[in-house]
């Protein structure tokens, strides 16, 4: 059964699955309904126990701990954390097997990236929508942005008129964590009580915040010093490698998306229309456009698919390292003059 991410604290209220599948490529609201199961299973006297899934993840092992259970733990959350949108043969077996043999005390919760299309058809992703709940976190595009704040705003006790929702999407320039950071802040600044524009204007105004989306306009600016200054502060704070590379792509598709319609012919402003860019992105993105071409974007483009291999440690390589790398090379000054190119 697939469920929104929005109807996910309604669903545990009521009868459970046995089995839970979270996946997309919203960071965010990935992690909030992964939380909202956990929560609810801790509440319900569970113990959670939670596997890392690597390229070379024992699934036999898996499989055995699993089924066998533990004295000490009648009731189990057990958490896979996926780190790429598929599953290698011995995980489609191992998982499809569970699925039919789990012990009906134990919760199964798999978290994962955007499934890839052949994940999406493969038996153990069938068997779990078929006996479990598969919430699909999908993409909140700018047009659905304001209705997604203005329903958070409300969860967080707020009375927001429409002009101060679309006020703090237009702020906080389309990106979900942000607009999640800022409402908080709100709530701390003003507690929850009516708010208009004019209030949200007045405290996202005041924010300076050294974070991956200051990170990625560093970036786009052409100001490696910056991005070094913020990469290194984000490390130290425990950011994971994962959300900082999720935000340089992002923008890098964004990119990739003008240069390669201005490269067809249209103007700056028509290719930013057509790839969603919000008005107060335009001269950032302007700037970082100036830079590239089509060539230089794809050479990017397998530099971040590289980053991500030594993160999920497919390749050898510090991730902090590479990611700098790649900064560097989007800002327009490679380090040492290095090749983007890919092995």
């Amino acid at each position: 059964m697939k469920l929104a991410p929005e109807k996910i604290d309604d669903h545990l209220k009521g009868k459970w699955a046995r089995a839970y599948l979270v996946s997309g490529d919203e960071p965010l609201l990935v992690q909030e309904a992964a939380a909202a199961i956990r929560s609810a299973a801790r509440a319900r006297g569970y113990d959670r126990v939670t596997w890392h899934v690597t390229p070379h993840f024992d699934w036999a092992h898996w499989l055995q701990a699993s089924l066998n259970g533990s004295l000490f733990a009648p009731q189990q959350l057990i958490e896979l954390r996926l780190t790429a949108g598929k599953l290698a043969a011995a995980g489609n077996e191992a998982i499809v097997f569970y699925l039919k043999q789990a012990d009906p005390n134990n919760v199964l919760l798999m978290v994962s990236p955007k499934l890839e299309s052949a994940a999406q058809n493969s038996a153990w992703c069938k068997a779990l929508d078929e006996r479990g709940v598969w919430v699909v976190v999908w993409p909140v595009t700018v047009d659905r942005l304001p209705a997604w704040a203005a329903r958070r705003l409300r969860q967080r006790g707020f009375t927001a008129t429409p002009a101060a929702a679309a006020t703090l999407c237009e702020r906080v320039e389309g990106n979900l964590l942000a607009c999640a950071q800022e409402i908080e802040k709100l709530l701390l600044l003003h507690g929850p009580r009516p708010i208009d524009a004019q209030d949200v204007e007045a405290a996202v105004a005041d924010s300076a915040r050294f974070d991956v989306f200051a990170l990625v306009d560093g970036v786009l600016m052409g100001e490696p010093a910056r991005f070094t200054r913020i990469l290194a502060r984000l490390e130290e704070e425990g950011i994971e490698p994962t959300l900082v590379l999720w935000a340089l792509v992002r923008e890098l598709r964004q990119v990739s998306v003008v240069v390669t319609l201005m490269a067809s012919g249209a103007t700056f402003l028509d290719a930013c229309k057509q790839a969603g860019v919000w008005d107060k992105r335009k001269p950032v993105i302007r700037k970082a456009v100036e830079r590239l071409r089509p060539a230089n974007v794809e050479s990017l483009v397998q530099a971040a698919l590289n980053v991500d291999r030594v993160i999920k440690g497919d390749r050898s390589g510090n991730p902090w390292d590479e990611l700098l790398k790649l900064g560097f090379a989007l800002a327009g000054q490679p380090l040492f003059g290095e090749s983007l190119a890919v092995c």
